[in-house]
């Protein structure tokens, strides 16, 4: 009754911006990332890395199922899970480099193959953001790589993206399926995640501070 309620509102506002359904609930999930932020600046930027991977994970997935379905979640978790095995098993070595974009790579055009050809809605399916899921994996192996070689070898940007460990399979999912860039990217580094989630803990502390520094001057 859920899902009927959501394809009856999302089709009426898809004849009224003159597009279709899928298209206006791809519009509507997409702009439901800002509330979505509001609450996480709220309630969850001083909050431990976990509790933030938590939040990232479940809006992540129920933006997905929002906008595209049942089917972007099942690929989405499967598609981390099955890298965080890649990961714990290889670890940072060339093989688990290769691996990643057999695997990855595959799993999308076997997609491509199977589900989107000859489909109407293709532009629509699961695939769409699967190619940015796609691009976020393949560059989570390639970075743990780098994070296992010498450093002479690395460039300045490898160096600012190599990790020396792999990832908890909660952060895995949380990175992959990031409301900022799950549906239509930019793709981006764990690292760079990180520093994000990071920076925020810190900016919380520090306006706090300085929230306490005002009141106590006034209070004078």
């Amino acid at each position: 009754m859920v899902v009927s309620s959501r394809m009856m509102w999302a089709g009426s506002l898809g004849d009224f911006l003159g597009g279709t359904e899928q298209a206006a609930r791809l519009l509507v999930g997409q702009l439901m990332a800002y509330p979505l932020t509001l609450v996480y600046r709220r309630l969850l930027l001083r909050s431990s890395d976990a509790a933030q991977h938590a939040y990232f994970s479940a809006t992540g997935l129920a933006l997905a199922w929002f906008s595209i379905g049942e089917d972007a979640v099942v690929h989405a978790v499967a598609t981390c899970a099955a890298n965080h095995v890649l990961l714990r098993l290889w670890g940072g070595s060339p093989r688990a480099a290769a691996a990643s974009v057999c695997l990855n790579l595959g799993y999308l055009l076997a997609g491509y193959y199977f589900v989107d050809r000859g489909s109407p809605d293709a532009d629509y399916s699961w695939t769409m953001p699967q190619c940015v899921l796609c691009l976020k994996m393949i560059g989570l192996a390639f970075d743990m790589w780098d994070g296992n070689r010498s450093s002479d070898e690395l460039s300045e940007d490898w160096k600012l993206s190599c990790l020396q460990e792999a990832p908890s399979f909660l952060e895995v999912l949380s990175f992959g399926v990031f409301m900022g860039n799950y549906l239509f990217g930019p793709q981006m580094s764990l690292r760079k995640y990180r520093d994000f989630i990071v920076l925020n803990q810190v900016l919380a502390v520090y306006c706090s501070r300085q929230r306490y520094i005002i009141l106590y001057a006034f209070s004078l």
